[in-house]
């Protein structure tokens, strides 16, 4: 188990993506350390990121978390999560958009 000092997320870039999830996320910050126990949580849904450098870490964002705005957190060590910052990524629902034409000849 690594211990260091909590890291702290800036931003997340996009901003935001679909609900089925896949959308790769970057996220920016400081303190992030390269460690085999990097995760990125999407409203308590952890995912395996990957380390850029001490700044930035990237991720692919999860599927079933239900639409709206997602509170992002990161851990170093799978364990101390950093909670201080207000970062969200906002899931979006798939539109469905449907035509009808109708003729009367």
């Amino acid at each position: 188990m690594i211990f260091a000092a909590l890291p702290e997320i800036s931003a997340v870039q996009p901003m935001s993506g679909p609900v089925t999830g896949g959308t790769s996320v970057t996220v920016q910050g400081s303190k992030f350390v390269n460690t085999s126990s990097i995760f990125v949580s999407f409203d308590g849904l952890p995912v395996p990121a990957t380390y850029v450098d001490q700044q930035h870490v990237v991720c692919i964002s999860p599927t079933g978390i239900v639409p709206g705005n997602a509170m992002v957190e990161i851990t170093l060590n799978d364990q101390q999560y950093s909670k201080q910052q207000h970062i969200s990524f906002l899931f979006y629902g798939m539109s469905i958009t449907a035509s009808m034409c109708i003729s009367f000849d």
